[in-house]
């Protein structure tokens, strides 16, 4: 592990700027997810728990994840959304970070709901496509 210098903490804001910034790219923000690059950004932050424009940083990766990854579940899956939140709750007077966590969250919580929806809706169809006239008489 590199020294904490201000040179090495320019380079990790820089290079985990740089993700946030790609996270709003539907494609790379897919990548991002399926690199685990988002859960080394919040194990970092976390790390690093007096770095307030880090944390900022992770906030704002997780928020532009949420709103562009078809896959952005896996947040919750593997643990790294629960790191997040936890810097939300060490920056609890930061609105950015806490609004941006709320936010990600919100999203997430909402695709899962539609995803079960569609799910239901998918077995509900496939049931009734697998319904004979018969079987409907049954019931």
């Amino acid at each position: 592990i590199l020294p904490i210098t201000p040179e090495t903490r320019q380079v990790l804001h820089s290079m985990c700027a740089t993700l946030a910034g790609l996270s709003g790219d539907p494609e790379c923000a897919e990548q991002i997810i399926k690199c685990g690059l988002h859960k080394l950004v919040a194990e970092i932050a976390l790390e690093r728990g007096d770095d307030e424009l880090l944390a900022e940083i992770a906030s704002s990766l997780f928020k532009g994840l949420a709103t562009h990854a078809s896959n952005c579940l896996d947040l919750s899956n593997d643990g790294s959304l629960t790191a997040v939140g936890q810097l939300a709750k060490i920056f609890d007077d930061n609105d950015l970070i806490v609004s941006n966590v709320q936010e990600a969250i919100k999203i997430i919580t909402a695709k899962k709901g539609d995803r079960e929806e569609n799910v239901q809706k998918l077995v509900e169809l496939t049931l009734s496509s697998l319904e004979t006239t018969d079987d409907r008489d049954k019931v």
